[in-house]
This record gives C-alpha cells, sequence and structure tokens, in this order.
C-alpha cells in the first residue's frame, strides 16, 4: 500500500464529490442513506456564497481518504468584524484513519486561511483532537432546561402561531439581528442568504404574530428524536415568546410526552430572565428542599477541547480587526489613561496606544511600554471574553493601571453563537 502524504485539493468531479458526500453522510446524518448524500451534494451548490473550491479533498493515488468544507464568514464582535473561515464536515474514510489525512486537511485549512486573509478558522469539534492543530476553547453552549407543566400553567396569549415561508425572511432576520446580532459569534447574514434558509429548512421554523400581525418572535425547534429541543428562539416581548413555548409544549401527546422541554439560549439573555421570572411548577407538594428544586434549570456545556474551537491564523489581522470594537468598548467605559500595551504572541508583535480616550495600532512600541506575551491559543480565548487575562498568562509585569484597561477592553463573556449559524 503506498503510503506517500496525502494531497488535498478541491474536488473536481462528480465523483469525487459524491465520494466526499457519502463520507459526510455517514458521519454526521441521523439517516444516513445515498439518497441523503446526493440531497446534501445536489443543494451545497445552490448556497449564496458557495465556491467550490472551499470543498476540499484529501486523495491519495486519486482515491478520496476524507475532506472538509471551509466557508468564509464575517464573525461580528460589537463594532468590529473578523474575517474567519468556518470548518464544518469534516471526515476521514474508515480505511484511512491514522494515516495523517487529518493532519494533511488541518494544514491544508491554515494555508487556505492564510492565503483568503482569514483571521481565525473556527469549527465545532470532537472530543480530545483538534487542540493538537493549535485549537482551543472558546465558547461553551448555554441552555434552560423547562419543566413541561410550568409552560402548560400559563394562560394563553393572545398571539397567533403558523409555520414560517420566504417570505418572512425580513422579519425573522430582524428578530435574528436584535436578539443575537450584539454577541461575539454571530455572523453577518445577508436577507438573501435567510430566505434561503427558509426556503430549504429541514428543520421547521415557526412564527409568532402580534394581535396588530406582526411577526415579534420565532421558533427553530428539533425534529424526531430531538423533537423536546427549541434549538433557537427569539422573542420581542414576553406574549410572544410564552405562545412559542406553549407550541412547542403541545406538539407532543400525553403519552410520550418529555417531562422537560431544553432552550439554547444566553443565560445573561432578556428572555431567559422572562422565562426565570414567570414560569412557576404547579404542584410542589413533592418538593424535599425548595432551594434545591427548580421549573427553570440553567445549564452550561463543559468539556475540554470539546465543542466550540478557534486557531489563530493571522495575529496582525485579528489585533488591527478588533480595534474597532477596542474603541467602543473604552469610549463607553469613559475610562482616561495613556500608556503602550506591547502583545507579542508567537514571535510577533502589536503595540495598542492608548491617549486619554483613544485607541491605535502600532508595529513598533516605546522604551515605556508594557509588556503582554501570550499563546495563540491563549489570544483567542481573551478576544472571545471565555476567560479572564489572569488566567491565561503572567500580569506581574503590568500596572494597577494597565490591568484594569485590559479588563474594560477584553472583558468575559460577550461570546454566543445562534443555532442557525452553526457549521
Amino acid at each position: 500500500m503506498s503510503t506517500h502524504p496525502p494531497v488535498v485539493r478541491p474536488f473536481n468531479s462528480t465523483a469525487e464529490y459524491s465520494a466526499y458526500y457519502r463520507l459526510a453522510t455517514t458521519a454526521f446524518s441521523s439517516n444516513p442513506s445515498e439518497e441523503e448524500a446526493q440531497r446534501w451534494q445536489n443543494e451545497a451548490p445552490q448556497r449564496p456564497g458557495f465556491h467550490a473550491e472551499r470543498v476540499r479533498g484529501a486523495f491519495r493515488d486519486d482515491q478520496v481518504l476524507g475532506g472538509y468544507i471551509v466557508s468564509d464568514r464575517a464573525l461580528r464582535m460589537g463594532a468590529a468584524r473578523l474575517s474567519i473561515g468556518a470548518i464544518g464536515a469534516v471526515v476521514t474514510a474508515p480505511e484511512a484513519r491514522k494515516q495523517g489525512v487529518a493532519r494533511a486537511l488541518m494544514q491544508d485549512a491554515l494555508t487556505f486561511a492564510r492565503d483568503n486573509n482569514h483571521a481565525l478558522l473556527l469549527l465545532d469539534g470532537i472530543p480530545n483532537f483538534y487542540f493538537r492543530y493549535g485549537y482551543t476553547d472558546m465558547f461553551d453552549v448555554t441552555a434552560l432546561d423547562i419543566d413541561r407543566s410550568a409552560i402548560l400553567a400559563q394562560p394563553p396569549t393572545h398571539y397567533q402561531i403558523r409555520p414560517a415561508t420566504v417570505n418572512d425572511a425580513f422579519a425573522i432576520l430582524a428578530l435574528y439581528e436584535r436578539h443575537f446580532g450584539n454577541y461575539t459569534g454571530s455572523f453577518e447574514r445577508s436577507l438573501e442568504l435567510q430566505a434561503y434558509d427558509l426556503l430549504h429548512q429541514q428543520k421547521p421554523r415557526i412564527v409568532a404574530i402580534s394581535p396588530l400581525g406582526n411577526i415579534e418572535g420565532y421558533l427553530l425547534h428539533g425534529t424526531d428524536d430531538e423533537m423536546a429541543q427549541g434549538r433557537e428562539v427569539a422573542a420581542d416581548n414576553w406574549d410572544a415568546l410564552l405562545a412559542l413555548l406553549h407550541y412547542h409544549a403541545h406538539l407532543f401527546s400525553e403519552e410520550s410526552a418529555p417531562t422537560t422541554l431544553l432552550y439554547f439560549l444566553p443565560l445573561e439573555a432578556p428572555m431567559t430572565h422572562w422565562i426565570i421570572d414567570t414560569l412557576t411548577v404547579p404542584d410542589t407538594l413533592q418538593w424535599h428542599s425548595p432551594a434545591q428544586e427548580w421549573g427553570v434549570r440553567s445549564l452550561a456545556y463543559h468539556h475540554h477541547f470539546t465543542g466550540w474551537m478557534g486557531c489563530l491564523t493571522n495575529f496582525p489581522l485579528l489585533m488591527a480587526s478588533i480595534v474597532p470594537e477596542l474603541q467602543a468598548r473604552w469610549q463607553r467605559s469613559l475610562a482616561q489613561w495613556s500608556g503602550e500595551i506591547v502583545f507579542t504572541v508567537a514571535g510577533q508583535t502589536r503595540v495598542l496606544h492608548i491617549d486619554g480616550a483613544h485607541i491605535q495600532l502600532f508595529e513598533e512600541s516605546t522604551a515605556h511600554s508594557y509588556k503582554l506575551e501570550l499563546s495563540p491559543q491563549a489570544l483567542v480565548q481573551l478576544v472571545f471574553g471565555y476567560r479572564p487575562l489572569s488566567q491565561l498568562t503572567t500580569t506581574e509585569y503590568l500596572s494597577d493601571q494597565a490591568r484594569w484597561a485590559l479588563a474594560i477592553l477584553f472583558p468575559v463573556g460577550h461570546t454566543w453563537i445562534p443555532r442557525s449559524d452553526w457549521f
């Protein structure tokens, strides 16, 4: 058997595409089949923004050993926009595992990202695998587990519920922007892409209609074994949200109804607070320790080197990209301080120059700068607010004022990736 390293390149024939999509469907579909693989293969080129060279395969002697998809995305971080490569559907043929295929794919992704001026690569990874290629944790998913009886105990609202159609694209996109657009981790989304998703949706979206006829909420829920999941929900007021929860709770026959429903939400979102402040379990007679009982339970999913991970690909570009948001955070704080902080990452340096209320980025520092050295992984976690600076590197050489400034510029806990943005 030939053992020379795999070659990674775009697929260039229908047969090569078919071989890849069969592998990907087997790995990622809940119901893998030849028909599902063909559907995926047929629909992918129709998606707005599709580029054939972004579907890339690993080959040895013209045999497809695996592949991945990389998409161009503009990730929002407040006033900043970060160009990222979104990595998805990474797969290796079973007979080709432990032959360097994954390493070749990840090296190709890194080269591709640098050639296309991406500051970062992001992926939703399997456990304990991608860290070896420079990726690190940057976001942990959160959710609310809600006792179904607490939803059913609420009186119905005057909002109407119906399935979403492509004509609802503008209203749904506006809801997405209002509720998720301010989080680091949401992506710029065109009306064309929103309409395409509604036209080809595999998972149903439901909209809540106010008495005046306005769309003021939507729900994306799971199907089959995941029917009890509210994958994404956005609502402008409690009545619209409750109407969506009522609809979801009534999807089940009482004989097979789940005890709880799960909704993926930021834990500090207004919708989360409405749910916690309003829903109560109607029967608490069996409670033994009320402080440990619940009608709504907050969940956070943590596992080191698992799930959402990021990889730094261009340090100077990342630093330049985040300056608009650093400036906005600094001005919102009304802070006044002057100084320079030199960031050194993998031998490269960039200097944050703060002069009163203004921030600039320089390549050279003065003799009176504060020095801050970070690994590429630590910088990713700092930018996404995954960990405070004090847990990522030593800060003993910083003054109290410099630490205070960095705490303002790099707060913890501002990242959320809406479920409709997962890839």
